[in-house]
């Protein structure tokens, strides 16, 4: 009779626990304080505005005590976020150049995507422009005529393919087998090239990318090409 008294007590508990969940009034006394419904978790504005590294940053608290968020309101990390908040409103040149700092990311990051929509869609590269001055008619944030032009759509293109390139070359080396495919072909300008695949396995699956293309001089040089790219 005791032990089932105490199992359930112990039922109680837990199922006590589980019930517990976040209170819409804490928002009003931590103005700080963020609860996302659709991951279920709390988060601190400022800590994250901050980029500082807690639980209320990521993956976010599921704590539902009114003592946790104390206990965070009272962290060195919460502590240190308050201190740089407070900087950077009593320094307006601070904050000017959050300000700036935020166009400028959102200006290259829409520039990026130009030139690999350009790469994507085999466009010439003088509609880099054009694109251009049509995301900023719709709201896109451009700041200036810097890195608009042709030579600076093809330097973005090349960063892109760089950047690809690894990711695929990253996998290939984890994969216990690859494979080589190769095909010629020629470009409208009569330049023979040889196109590049690699089948691999990634997390058990098999992937087949698009890897390089290779300029020829004469077609008895493609193993050659291919041999000296791998790694």
């Amino acid at each position: 009779m005791g032990k089932r008294k105490r199992d359930d007590s112990d039922q109680n508990s837990k199922s006590a626990k589980n019930a517990r969940s976040f209170s819409q009034k804490w928002l009003q006394l931590f103005l700080w304080l963020r609860f996302d419904s659709m991951l279920n978790a709390m988060f601190c504005d400022i800590c994250q505005k901050h980029k500082l590294k807690n639980n209320f940053v990521k993956p976010g608290s599921t704590n539902f005590r009114k003592s946790a968020v104390v206990e965070h309101a009272n962290s060195n990390d919460h502590v240190q976020a308050l201190k740089l908040e407070t900087a950077s409103k009593s320094n307006p040149i601070v904050s000017v150049f959050e300000k700036v700092h935020e166009k400028t990311d959102n200006a290259m990051c829409t520039l990026f995507r130009n030139a690999y929509f350009i790469a994507k869609e085999n466009l010439p590269m003088d509609k880099f422009q054009s694109l251009n001055d049509l995301n900023k008619s719709n709201g896109a944030v451009i700041t200036s005529k810097l890195y608009q032009e042709n030579n600076a759509c093809s330097e973005f293109i090349q960063i892109i393919s760089d950047s690809i390139e690894q990711e695929v070359m990253s996998d290939v080396k984890l994969s216990p087998a690859v494979g080589i495919m190769i095909d010629e072909s020629t470009d409208l300008a009569t330049q023979k090239h040889l196109i590049l695949y690699l089948s691999y396995l990634k997390a058990g699956e098999l992937k087949i990318s698009y890897t390089k293309l290779l300029n020829l001089s004469s077609g008895n040089r493609r193993t050659f090409r291919v041999i000296k790219f791998l790694p």
